[in-house]
C-alpha cells in the first residue's frame, strides 16, 4: 500500500511537471503578445472577469461585517445588478459555488486579472489530475494514463473554453471523480466520494451539474453491464443497485440544495429555458464535414462541437475498431453513441435542458476519447501485419478526405495531417525497435505531446486560428471596466445610490460595469435572468437582443421614467436619441455629456388607479406604455380587498399613426409582406411628416429574417440612422439558437421638438428576406407626459435607503394608493408597513407594489433568496444523512474486523 502511494506520488509529480512544460509552451503566446486571459469579444470575458471582481468584494463584505460588527449577514440582492437582481442566483453561473473562486477574497479589483488567469490554468490542470486519478484507479499503466491526462486537459474543448469561458472547465474536473464514485459503489466500497462529488458539482455550477448527471447515469449503465452483465439480468439485482445509487445521489443533491433549490425556482420562471426553440432534424452537410475534418484540429465548430484531439487519438480509435475481442465492445458502442449524439441536434437541445441546440457536453466525449487511448495503449504495440496495413490505408484515406476540399485545406489542418502520419510511422517503427521497446513507446508519447502542442499553438497563434487576438491586453482588464467610464461621473451625484442611469450608443459596450461602482444602470448580462423582466420587454416590444442580455430601454421616454432613470449619457453622435425631458446637462466633456431629467420619478412612486392585467394584455404595445404612466397594472387573480380601494380606470391614448413612404435603393425590393435584400450596402429611406413634441417609432409586426447562406439559422440586423446617429436591431432567424420567439418590435428613432419631414435610413446588413405582417410609423406625443409624471410623483417614497437586502423609506398619503417600487418583483420580497407585513403585488408585470392606506408610514422591503431556507434545511438533512451512512459503514467495518 505504501509502495503504491509512493509510486502514485511520483506519477503526480511527473504529470505536474509535464503539464507545466506543455502549458508553458502553449500559453506563452499570450505572454509574447501581451495578452491576459480575459476575452474581449462579445462581452463574455468581461462579464466573467467583472463577476470575479464583484465576488471578491462580496466575500470581503461578509467577512468585514462578521469581524467588525460581529454579525453574519449574506447579501442576497443588489440594486446595482441590472434593475436589481438576486446575487446568489445570478452569480452561480459565473463564480459563486466554485471553491476555487473563494481565493478572490484576497485579491483587490486591480489584481483580480492575475487570479483570473491563474484559475483558468489551474482548472485545466485539475481536469488532467482527476483524469489521472481515474486512470490509476482503474489499474492502467502509468505512461498511457499520463498521455490520456494530457490529451484530456488539452482537448479542443479545453483549449477553446478554458481561457474564454473559464468556468466551462468545471465539469471536466468533477466528471472523472464522479465516475470513480460510481465504481466505488459497484465494488461495494464506501460511497463517500460519490456523495461528496455530487454535492460539490451541484454547488459549483447548476448548468453543468445537469449534464454531469446525464453522463454519470450513462456511465453507470455501461459500468453495470461491464461488471455484472455476464451474470445475466436479474431485476431484483438491478433494482437493488438502482435504489442504492439513487439514494446516494439524492443525498448528494440534498447537500447541494442550499444553492440548487433557489436556482431551480428561478429556472422555472426563466424565459431563456421556457421559450420554444427551433430544433432541426439534422445539421447542415458542412457541419458533418467539419465534424470529420476537425476531429484532429482545434479550428472552431458550430454549436460548441469543439473536438480538436491530438491526431494520434484518431489512430487509436481506428485500432479500437480493428480489434474483434468482445472486451472492446463497450468502448466501441460508447464511441458510436457519442458520435451519434454529436450528429443529432435533438441531443444538443436535451443536453442544454431542452433549450436551443448546443453541444457544451463534448468534454464528456473528450474524456471517452482520452480513455480509449489509455485502454488501447498496449494494443498499439502488438499490431499484426493485417492490422498495420489496414491502419495505413485508413489513416491515409482520412488524410486524403480531409485535404480534398480546398476551402478546408488550411495551414492548421495540413500540419495536423502531417502529425497524424508521423504517428502512424511511430507505430510502425516497432518493426525496427523491437528490442528497444522503451524507445518505441516514448516515440508514441512524443507524438501525443507533439499533437497537443501543435493543436494548442495553432489554436492561439497568428499563423493558426489567431484566437489570442480576441483577448484583453495584459494589465488592462480592470481599467476597461473601471477607468474612464462615462458613468463614473454619476458617482459624484448625491442621489446616485437611489436613481438609475442609461448609456446611449457605444459609449460603454461592456455589461454589468455598474455593479462594481455602486451605481444603478439599465443593462444586464447573466445567463440566468429574471423572467419577469424579459416578459416586460416582450410585452412592450422593446428592442433588446436577448432575454438574458439587454442594455437600456431603447430611450423610450415613458419606460425610462417608470424605471427611475434620472441620468442619460450620450456623445455628440448619439445625442439625437436622448429622450424627452433630459434638458439639463450635468456633466459636459469632450467625449460625452451627462443629461439629467429633473422631473424623473424616484424608485418609489404611487398610483391612485389600476387596470386589470387581463385588459392590459390585449392592448397594442404603444398603448400599453401609455397605460403604465396613468395606472398600475394588477392581476384580477389577486382578489384583494385593498385593490378594490383603488380606482379602476380606462386610460387615454394619444399616439398617432403617420403616413410615410419608402424609397429603396438598387439591391432592395420592398413588397407588401416582405423586404428582399440582395445588396447589404443598399438602404431603404423612410420619410414621414412628424408632428412636434413627439417621440417617433418604427413599428414592426411579425418581422422574421431568413438569410441566404444558412437560411433559417442566420443572424441579421437592421441599422437605423437619423441625422447621422445610428442604432441597431438584431434579428435571429427562426432556426438560430438565440431566437426566442420575439417577432414584434418598436424602434424608437428619437424625439423631435418641432414638426419636420423626418428621414430615417434602414440598412439591412445581411442579404436575405425580411418577412413582416405590417410596418408602420407612429408618433407618441409628449404633451401629457409631464402632467402624468407629476400625478405619479404627487406622493413618493422619501428618505430612501437601499441597504443590504432591504429598501427603506417613508411615505405620506391622504388616500389609499398603490406604491410602486421599481425593482423587479420576486417572491423573495416581503413588505412591511409600520412594522406590519403586508402583501406584495407584481405591478405592471415587472415591479414590486404595495397598497398603502392613508397616513404617515415607515416602509420597509426585505429580501431573501426564494427557496434558500428550504434548500438549507435539505442541506442539513443531507449532512445528517451522510453522518448516518458513515456510522453504518463504521459499524460494518467493526463487525468485519477491519
Amino acid at each position: 500500500m505504501q509502495k503504491r502511494k509512493r509510486t502514485n506520488g511520483k506519477y503526480y509529480l511527473v504529470y505536474s511537471v509535464t503539464f507545466a512544460l506543455l502549458a508553458g509552451i502553449i500559453y506563452s503566446v499570450f505572454w509574447r503578445n501581451g495578452k491576459s486571459f480575459v476575452y474581449s469579444q462579445y462581452g463574455d470575458g468581461h462579464v466573467y472577469f467583472n463577476s470575479l471582481v464583484y465576488y471578491g468584494r462580496w466575500l470581503r463584505e461578509i467577512v468585514q461585517t462578521l469581524v467588525c460588527e460581529h454579525r453574519f449577514v449574506i447579501p442576497m440582492w443588489d440594486m446595482n445588478i441590472g434593475y436589481g437582481s438576486d446575487i446568489i442566483i445570478s452569480f452561480n453561473w459565473t463564480t459563486l459555488g466554485d471553491p476555487l473562486n473563494l481565493l478572490a477574497v484576497f485579491f483587490p479589483a486591480d489584481r483580480t486579472e492575475f487570479l483570473y488567469g491563474f484559475l483558468a490554468i489551474l482548472r485545466i490542470y485539475l481536469a488532467g489530475l482527476t483524469f489521472s486519478a481515474f486512470g490509476l484507479y482503474q489499474k492502467n499503466e502509468k505512461l498511457p494514463v499520463l498521455c490520456g491526462s494530457i490529451l484530456y486537459a488539452f482537448c479542443g474543448f479545453a483549449l477553446f473554453a478554458g481561457v474564454r469561458d473559464v468556468f466551462f472547465i468545471i465539469p471536466m474536473v468533477y466528471f472523472p471523480l464522479l465516475l470513480m464514485g460510481v465504481d466505488e459503489i459497484f465494488l461495494g466500497k464506501k460511497p463517500y466520494l460519490f456523495i461528496s462529488m455530487t454535492a460539490l458539482a451541484g454547488i459549483a455550477n447548476f448548468y453543468f451539474f445537469y449534464t454531469l448527471v446525464i453522463w454519470v447515469f450513462i456511465y453507470a449503465v455501461y459500468r453495470y453491464f461491464m461488471l455484472f452483465g455476464k451474470k445475466g439480468l436479474k431485476l431484483t439485482q438491478i433494482g437493488g443497485w438502482l435504489i442504492k445509487c439513487i439514494s446516494y445521489f439524492v443525498l448528494g443533491v440534498a447537500m447541494a440544495a442550499g444553492l440548487l433549490i433557489p436556482i431551480i425556482m428561478q429556472l422555472l420562471g426563466s424565459e431563456r429555458f421556457a421559450n420554444q426553440h427551433y430544433i432541426p432534424v439534422l445539421y447542415s452537410f458542412e457541419y458533418y464535414w467539419k465534424l470529420l475534418v476537425r476531429f484532429t484540429t482545434t479550428e472552431s465548430m458550430e454549436s460548441w462541437s469543439h473536438l480538436g484531439f491530438a491526431p494520434i487519438c484518431f489512430t487509436a480509435v481506428l485500432v479500437l475498431f480493428l480489434k474483434k475481442d468482445k472486451k472492446w465492445f463497450p468502448y466501441k458502442t460508447a464511441f458510436i453513441m457519442c458520435t451519434l449524439f454529436l450528429m443529432l441536434p435533438v441531443v444538443g437541445s436535451l443536453m442544454n435542458a431542452g433549450s436551443y441546440v448546443v453541444n457544451r457536453w463534448v468534454w464528456a466525449f473528450s474524456m471517452l476519447v482520452a480513455y480509449i487511448f489509455v485502454k488501447i495503449w498496449p494494443e498499439l504495440f502488438t499490431l499484426g501485419k493485417r492490422e498495420k496495413l489496414l491502419l495505413i490505408i485508413l489513416d491515409v484515406a482520412y488524410v486524403a478526405i480531409c485535404l480534398s476540399r480546398t476551402e478546408y485545406r488550411t495551414t492548421q489542418l495540413t500540419i495536423m495531417m502531417i502529425i497524424l502520419l508521423i504517428g502512424v510511422l511511430a507505430l510502425l517503427s516497432g518493426d525496427y525497435l523491437e528490442k528497444k521497446k522503451a524507445i518505441w513507446k516514448y516515440l508514441v508519447v512524443g507524438c501525443v505531446f507533439l499533437g497537443v502542442l501543435a493543436n494548442g499553438i495553432l489554436r492561439y497563434a497568428w499563423f493558426g486560428s489567431n484566437y489570442v487576438v480576441g483577448f484583453v491586453d495584459r494589465g488592462q482588464a480592470w481599467k476597461l471596466v473601471h477607468d474612464n467610464l462615462p458613468s463614473r461621473a454619476i458617482e459624484e451625484m448625491p442621489d446616485s445610490a437611489v436613481v438609475r442611469y442609461d448609456s446611449i450608443g457605444g459609449l460603454e459596450p461592456m455589461y454589468n460595469t455598474a455593479m462594481n461602482h455602486d451605481l444603478n444602470s439599465t443593462n444586464f448580462y447573466f445567463s440566468l435572468a429574471d423572467g419577469g423582466v424579459a416578459r416586460y420587454f416582450d410585452a412592450l416590444n422593446v428592442n433588446v437582443e436577448l432575454e438574458q442580455r439587454y442594455k437600456g430601454l431603447d430611450e423610450r421616454t415613458i419606460l425610462e421614467r417608470l424605471a427611475g432613470v434620472k441620468y442619460c449619457i450620450a456623445d455628440d453622435t448619439s445625442a439625437i436619441f436622448v429622450p424627452y425631458g433630459y434638458d439639463k446637462k450635468s456633466v459636459v466633456t469632450d467625449e460625452y455629456t451627462v443629461y439629467e431629467n429633473e422631473n424623473a420619478l424616484p424608485i418609489g412612486f404611487t398610483y391612485d388607479a389600476y387596470m386589470s392585467s387581463e385588459e392590459y394584455e390585449v392592448l397594442p404595445s404603444v398603448k400599453k406604455q401609455q397605460a403604465l404612466l396613468q395606472c398600475g397594472v394588477l392581476s384580477q387573480k389577486e382578489d384583494s380587498e385593498k385593490i378594490n380601494r383603488l380606482n379602476e380606470i380606462t386610460p387615454t391614448y394619444t399616439e398617432q399613426k403617420l403616413d410615410f413612404n419608402l424609397e429603396a435603393e438598387t439591391g432592395i425590393e420592398v413588397l407588401e409582406d416582405r423586404i428582399v435584400v440582395s445588396n447589404r450596402d443598399a438602404v431603404v429611406k423612410v420619410r414621414s411628416d412628424s408632428p412636434e413634441n413627439s417621440e417617433i417609432y418604427l413599428v414592426w409586426e411579425d418581422i422574421i429574417f431568413e438569410g441566404i447562406e444558412n437560411g433559417a439559422q442566420e443572424v441579421g440586423s437592421i441599422v437605423y440612422t437619423r441625422q447621422g446617429a445610428s442604432k441597431a436591431q438584431i434579428l435571429y432567424s427562426p432556426g438560430h439558437p438565440y431566437n426566442h420567439g420575439k417577432d414584434d418590435y418598436i424602434i424608437n428613432v428619437g424625439y423631435t421638438d418641432k414638426a419636420e419631414n423626418m428621414e430615417i435610413t434602414l440598412q439591412f446588413t445581411e442579404p436575405g428576406t425580411y418577412y413582416m405582417k405590417e410596418f408602420s410609423v407612429v408618433a407618441q406625443p409628449m404633451d401629457q407626459i409631464e402632467a402624468q409624471t407629476a400625478a405619479l410623483a404627487e406622493d413618493t417614497l422619501e428618505n430612501i435607503m437601499v441597504g443590504t437586502n432591504e429598501i427603506r423609506g417613508t411615505l405620506s398619503l391622504d388616500r389609499t394608493k398603490l406604491l410602486c417600487i421599481s425593482v423587479p418583483y420576486s417572491r423573495g420580497w416581503k413588505a412591511y408597513v409600520d412594522g406590519v407585513e403586508t402583501e406584495v403585488h407584481c405591478v405592471n408585470g415587472i415591479y414590486n407594489g404595495v397598497i398603502v392606506s392613508p397616513g404617515e408610514h415607515e416602509m420597509k422591503m426585505i429580501y431573501q433568496t426564494p427557496g434558500i431556507k428550504a434548500g438549507l434545511f435539505l442541506c442539513f438533512v443531507g449532512i445528517v444523512g451522510l453522518f448516518i451512512i458513515m456510522i453504518y459503514f463504521r459499524n460494518k467495518d467493526k463487525q468485519n474486523g477491519q
